[in-house]
């Protein structure tokens, strides 16, 4: 069992390119071109992360580290399995303008079969399969044989955890979409503003963030007040008036 750290890596071939974990954004992107809309801040943000216009970025939180922990957990499980192994689009010249590729977690090369790892303590597991439908059917379409996802599922409130490993079902219809997704967006990527002029949310630091929150409570309860100010004003002024 090869194990490295291919963060880097990962980051790395973000750019000039759409991986697996692209795959719904793939989807949103063609979606949101061929209704004529304006990409959202998030699309653009990628967008631009693909041409080299701004870095990738670094993330990670206790979810993000808890999957990990998970990942290696399970490759302590398998044998004849290569970690972090990269599959390229044997149709990539399909593409003008990127590459299309996938980072799987685990993949056995004589089977050509792809294992997926996912922690939530978010969803259920249709919930699950249903959230990575698109990413999971993206390694069908760069030419698996068979997919499985491994998972491991909390129970938010009593910490209970549920583990397990399903087969994913090849979806010929969903490949399709991502297939018409890509061509989509390379026929009209030269013509796409990606410029950014406001923030998201992925943009704002946690402290602001935090800030913000704080300022939206604060304001409700200066609301409170000025309602309960107001009601007692008019109370005295009617009184007020009485008194003339």
């Amino acid at each position: 069992m090869e194990n490295y750290n291919h963060n880097e890596e990962i980051r790395a071939t973000r750019v000039g390119g759409f991986g697996g974990s692209d795959a719904a954004m793939v989807l949103s992107i063609a979606n949101t071109i061929e209704a004529g809309e304006k990409l959202t801040t998030t699309q653009r943000h990628r967008l631009n992360q693909l041409k080299g216009l701004e870095p990738v970025p670094q993330f990670s939180n206790s979810e993000t580290e808890a999957g990990h922990r998970f990942e290696d957990e399970v490759a302590g499980t398998l044998h004849d399995w290569t970690r972090e192994h990269v599959i390229y689009d044997e149709k990539g010249d399909l593409y003008e303008n990127f590459r299309v590729f996938a980072h799987a977690d685990f993949y056995m090369c004589g089977t050509a079969s792809v294992k997926e790892c996912k922690w939530t303590r978010t969803f259920n597991l249709d919930g699950l399969r249903e959230r990575y439908q698109p990413q999971l059917q993206w390694y069908y379409m760069l030419g698996a044989h068979a997919v499985s996802l491994a998972y491991c599922i909390v129970n938010a409130e009593s910490g209970e955890e549920e583990r397990g490993c399903v087969d994913v079902p090849r979806d010929d219809s969903m490949i399709a979409d991502l297939r018409a997704a890509l061509r989509i967006i390379d026929s009209r990527f030269g013509e796409l503003d990606t410029t950014i002029t406001e923030l998201d949310d992925t943009d704002i630091p946690d402290n602001i963030r935090q800030e913000i929150l704080i300022m939206r409570e604060l304001s409700q309860k200066i609301k409170g007040l000025e309602e309960a100010s107001d009601q007692h004003r008019a109370s005295v002024m009617e009184w007020m008036e009485q008194k003339k």
